[in-house]
């Protein structure tokens, strides 16, 4: 489905969703909706708009996103235990060490997650909520705008990925990547940085749109972008490192990496307040 420029950005400053609410819910699968072309279509809490998905067998919908603004705070007191086992235990807890711990019944688990992959994917996706989506203000998108966006983004997320907790997830789901009997790996990756690049894709054509950056390609500015506001935090992190950055590092750190964003990617004749590239926008065919 095309989304214009303008759409996008309305997307990004409300939580708007372009396109027809075509289909109707299924059953047990929270966000997750069928189109009357039997395709599943699902909406992403973070960019909040509709994407056609080939359907897949229910083994695989750990990937499908979860409705996490709906979560009640009971809930979210259990997932905040199943956050508390996976870093004290590793990702062998069973429900009923979840129930102990939570002080519910597995009857409710089940009930309100489905199954062990069900919670996993919910508290997954509940932890990488704490980086929140990133916001263009009303009225013309300007460079400061934009740098102001991605900036806030760039140290929200950094701060999450190096915590405890995510780094004790990222270890679990690397030390499974390659075992079946996990689906840990997956859900993370579905969760971690593809939600990343679908939150951040709309920040990056409003600003391609207003003539402040050009790209191809979404997801190559996506991967510059992970490589700089990331860099070696993460790997260190996982690798043992005992000094974590403090708040005042990354807010630098991530001040750095949007500067060194907008060098490699700024448009030809970009101004300071962000007027339109008119040339560049012609040669797309706009």
């Amino acid at each position: 489905m095309a989304v214009n420029g303008a759409a996008l950005r309305a997307i990004t400053r409300t939580g708007a969703e372009p396109g027809p609410p075509d289909g109707r819910p299924i059953r047990g699968r929270p966000g997750l909706i069928e189109s009357s072309s039997g395709e599943w279509l699902d909406e992403y809490r973070t960019v909040r708009y509709r994407k056609i998905m080939n359907p897949l067998p229910a083994a695989q919908l750990v990937e499908q996103p979860y409705a996490v603004e709906s979560l009640s705070q009971r809930q979210a007191e259990v997932l905040a235990a199943v956050l508390d086992l996976m870093v004290e235990e590793g990702d062998a807890f069973s429900m009923a060490a979840v129930a102990r711990r939570a002080n519910c019944s597995k009857e409710t688990l089940y009930k309100w997650f489905g199954d062990r992959n069900g919670l996993l994917t919910a508290t997954v996706r509940w932890q990488a909520a704490k980086v929140a989506m990133p916001r263009l203000p009303d009225g013309a998108v300007t460079r400061a705008a934009l740098v102001a966006s991605l900036t806030a983004f760039a140290g929200n997320w950094l701060g999450v990925i190096t915590s405890d907790v995510s780094v004790a997830l990222n270890r679990l789901a690397i030390a499974h990547a390659g075992s079946a009997r996990s689906a840990l790996g997956r859900i993370v990756r579905h969760n971690g940085p593809y939600a990343m690049a679908r939150r951040l894709e709309p920040v990056f054509l409003a600003g391609r749109e207003a003539g402040i950056i050009d790209f191809d390609d979404p997801r190559s500015a996506f991967r510059s972008f992970f490589g700089l506001v990331v860099a070696d935090a993460q790997i260190l992190a996982l690798l043992g490192e005992p000094e974590r950055p403090a708040a005042d590092e990354i807010a630098a750190l991530a001040e750095r990496a949007v500067d060194q964003f907008l060098k490699l990617f700024e448009a030809t004749g970009a101004s300071t307040a962000g007027g339109r590239n008119k040339r560049d926008r012609q040669s797309r065919g706009r």
